[in-house]
């Protein structure tokens, strides 16, 4: 069997059930800029998200903007530097959850603001899950977990022709099959897709 993929349903659920985070980083993040009449360009918020220490040293930056060339009176500017670090501080909170979504989605500009790309975010998802499963490994495992699956396939039948008592249940047998008990205690079979997805992490092509 040639290399082939499957999707890791689990990894892909968890990605998905972010989503509502997402949202409420989206919604708060903005809400926060236009509460502070600042922009909401993609180009300003990449700005502002570039790294952790990116608002803090915005804001400074706008300070010293502020304060530079000009005479303030110590009590005033005393007042303007704290009215900065207030500022900062409203801002910390949803710039970082700004920042996560930045990380974590496809965002893409909407007018004079943002919006999130839900298309391409769940392609990229998907394709973030694929696992490539090795071909020659896997033909290898399979191939000799397979024997013992028809060995046993053949001792029920053997018992059940012969109407002997059930050895081969007593056994327990499908407790044996890691992680594939279930299946086979219901089916009495394993199929390849269900094997290789039980051990993917074994069966992953290194890259």
């Amino acid at each position: 069997m040639k290399d082939f993929k499957i999707i890791d349903d689990k990894a892909l659920e968890q990605l998905k059930d972010r989503r509502w985070l997402h949202e409420f980083n989206y919604k708060a993040g903005l809400e926060q800029l236009r509460a502070e009449s600042m922009p909401e360009t993609l180009e300003f918020i990449k700005e502002l998200t570039a790294t952790e220490d990116s608002l803090k040293n915005w804001v400074v930056q706008q300070q010293r903007k502020y304060l530079a060339d000009k005479f303030i009176p110590s009590d005033e500017r005393a007042r303007v530097i704290q009215s900065y670090r207030d500022l900062l501080d409203r801002l910390e909170k949803p710039v970082a959850g700004l920042r996560s979504l930045m990380n974590s989605v496809d965002v893409i500009p909407d007018g004079d603001s943002i919006t999130i790309n839900w298309e391409t975010t769940e392609a990229k998802q998907k394709e973030k899950s694929t696992i490539v499963i090795d071909g020659e490994k896997f033909n290898e495992y399979y191939s000799v977990f397979y024997d013992l699956i028809k060995a046993h396939q053949k001792l029920v039948a053997f018992e059940k022709s012969k109407q002997y008592f059930p050895e081969s249940t007593s056994l327990k047998f499908h407790e044996l099959v890691a992680g594939l008990g279930y299946d086979y205690n219901t089916r009495a079979d394993v199929t390849p897709e269900r094997f290789a997805e039980i051990h993917k992490s074994k069966l992953a092509k290194k890259k």
